[in-house]
């Protein structure tokens, strides 16, 4: 393989690629340069490329922050088995992004890793996860239906915010806070079942969520005033309370 086109650095265990600068549409990230294994993909590494296609090899434990943001042109990519961590930003504003399939080994997605992907319609999350940010799906407006990972405990800030057609969330028994703004403006979101565990909703949690006609909150949990404001089409901006259930 041809490794010219890659510049990197050598780190702890292994490489770091630090630049692409072909101008292929479909590239394959070597798996070893001069014998040594590929184990980081580095900050903004590939922002902006016009790569269609990306292939990230097996023994890459990290993607850095930004490293595929604004890559227009990108519409698939295929991450290893290997793969721990995805920084924030990591591919946000990648526009054409159609699917994604987030492997079981990745513990921790940082803040915006996938926001403005607007092509979005497929996401394949681990079945257990450590930490998912804040805007991690944020303005994904083709998204559909999405279930969380085992082992989150929070829905944090915006983390669907202006996602239009997501219709369906499943979340685990794990989440213990919705945060504010998570889902403004899911505008399609008609089914969602709040885990018994969670203890607070935050504020304007679920604005503007106007196909949601009913929702039961569990017991004890705290919910800002404004955390329910406009859904099923009510456009009072206070809670609409005809909406909200408590479970007993």
């Amino acid at each position: 393989m041809n490794t010219t086109k890659f510049a990197y650095q050598e780190v702890e265990q292994g490489i770091e690629i630090t630049k692409y600068t072909g101008k292929d549409h479909i590239v394959r990230i070597p798996q070893r340069i001069d014998g040594i294994p590929v184990v980081r993909i580095g900050h903004h590494a590939f922002q902006g490329c016009s790569c269609t296609s990306v292939m990230i090899p097996e023994g890459v434990t990290s993607i850095g922050y930004g490293a595929f943001m604004e890559s227009d042109a990108l519409v698939q990519v295929f991450l290893p088995s290997t793969l721990k961590t995805i920084g924030a930003l990591a591919f946000g504003f990648c526009s054409e992004l159609r699917s994604i399939g987030i492997p079981n080994s990745v513990t921790s997605i940082g803040n915006k890793a996938f926001t403005y992907c607007r092509a979005l319609e497929k996401v394949t999350m681990p079945k257990k996860m450590e930490y998912i940010g804040q805007d991690i799906f944020s303005s994904c407006q083709t998204l559909r239906t999405i279930t969380l990972p085992d082992g989150i405990t929070e829905v944090p800030d915006m983390a669907f915010a202006d996602c239009e057609q997501l219709q369906v969330v499943r979340l685990p028994d794990t989440i213990l806070r919705i945060g504010c703004y998570a889902f403004r403006f899911c505008e399609s979101l008609y089914q969602i079942i709040l885990p018994a565990a969670v203890i607070s909703i935050g504020s304007g949690a679920f604005y503007n969520c106007i196909k949601l006609n009913s929702v039961v909150i569990p017991k004890g949990a705290t919910v800002a005033d404004n955390a329910f404001s406009r859904i099923g089409g009510n456009k009072n901006e206070s809670s609409n309370k005809h909406s909200v259930g408590y479970r007993g």
